[in-house]
């Protein structure tokens, strides 16, 4: 049986996928007892669908006229969401949309959002719903940074369950007001120092990072089939386990004489260029190494010891090639791996520095003074006291 019947207005029909039956029930609820678009309602078997629609008919007649009731869709918490929305994104990082750790770090801002939101039921988080979490983050002692980069996720999911039918509209909500960071940039100076502080085996990878601006993870999984020494440049691409940030991260970047010579000698007794413990494996991370150099290298501001992190020199790199070496910010941008239309990387990437705010001084010309107007030609004289403003006009005598 492949065609419908009907209980009143509402359609009782079988579900085909391909052509072919799959189980499932339908019931078809019309626009004029919506009150808008056609809505449909899904069930595991006949038996439930024609209860259904049996009973919206008896509405029906009573002339209610009301809105049907939710389907299981509608009725999701916001955890049962998660684990669906989770799925996709497994998916998408199997088919190399979408980084590992970008979803491991998704997962992890998940954790701080279930105590909160997991039970609600989607159709019940609405902006009041969601300045609340702030509030309860806030409350926890959180950064607006991290509240913000929270919701965000939670945007998304509430996004996907739109696509797919779960809620009518995504609430919209302010984000929290974050100060500006004040970022120190060293100088090249200040990192050829904190590279002289480093293990040896770290030198070669930080002299990388500062001289091609990449990301950390960009360095440690980039593989040797993907260096180029005698053309002089690297691509960042995708590869087995590994993919680059965004579309725009595919890229190539050229490398120094000094940075070619430098991993012209390195082993390459493994895949990996800049190789950890395990010819076969990257290196995982340096901040404990890269934070003790910093120190030794005692790089200060105003008296205090610098904040410098392996990101501050990617902030580095695009600072000194835009305002030291005046790269054009199309140019930059590509090197960096932003999109064209980013506004991230001049928003916050190029950092003015102290110098640079200081040669930029402006100052007005001096006006001449009295007694010293020789060189003024006839009637561009300047009136400089109370006596000259008000003594009258010789020519109108």
């Amino acid at each position: 049986m492949t065609r419908g019947y009907h209980f009143g207005p509402f359609l009782v029909s079988p579900q085909t996928r391909n052509g072919k039956l799959n189980g499932q029930w339908i019931v078809t609820i019309p626009q004029s007892v919506t009150g808008g678009k056609r809505a449909r309602k899904y069930f595991k078997n006949r038996k439930l669908a024609d209860f259904f629609a049996k009973r919206m008919e008896k509405r029906y007649r009573r002339g209610e006229f009301s809105q049907p009731e939710p389907s299981p869709k509608t009725r999701l918490t916001f955890r049962q969401a998660v684990e669906e929305w989770k799925e996709l994104q497994k998916l998408r990082v199997s088919t190399k949309k979408k980084r590992a750790i970008s979803l491991s770090t998704d997962e992890f801002r998940m954790n701080a959002v279930m105590p909160f939101l997991g039970n609600d039921d989607l159709a019940d988080i609405g902006e009041t719903r969601l300045a609340q979490f702030q509030d309860y983050r806030t409350r926890q002692g959180r950064s607006p940074a991290t509240i913000n980069s929270d919701l965000k996720t939670v945007v998304q999911i509430l996004n996907w369950a739109k696509r797919n039918g779960h809620i009518d509209t995504v609430p919209r909500v302010e984000r929290i007001p974050e100060e500006p960071s004040n970022d120190m940039i060293p100088t090249p100076a200040e990192v050829a120092r904190i590279i002289d502080n480093l293990p040896d085996r770290l030198k070669p990878l930080v002299t990388f990072l500062a001289e091609t601006g990449c990301r950390s993870g960009e360095a440690f999984n980039l593989t040797w089939d993907c260096v180029s020494l005698s053309d002089g440049y690297v691509e960042f691409k995708p590869k087995d386990g590994w993919t680059p940030k965004t579309r725009a991260s595919v890229r190539r970047v050229p490398l120094s004489r000094k940075l070619i010579a430098i991993l012209r000698h390195l082993p390459k007794d493994g895949d990996y260029v800049f190789r950890g413990k395990s010819p076969d494996k990257p290196i995982g991370s340096i901040k404990k190494s890269f934070s003790t150099a910093v120190t030794k290298a005692e790089i200060m501001r105003d008296g205090e010891l610098a904040r410098i992190t392996p990101h501050t020199l990617r902030k580095a790199y695009a600072t000194w090639q835009a305002i030291d070496h005046k790269v054009p910010q199309r140019v930059l941008k590509s090197l960096l791996g932003h999109s064209p239309t980013s506004l991230v990387t001049d928003s916050h990437y190029v950092i003015p520095q102290d110098e640079a705010v200081k040669s930029a001084v402006f100052e007005l010309p001096t006006l001449t003074q009295k007694g010293d107007d020789t060189k003024r030609p006839n009637g561009d004289k300047v009136a400089t006291d109370e006596k000259s403003i008000n003594a009258p006009d010789q020519s109108l005598a």
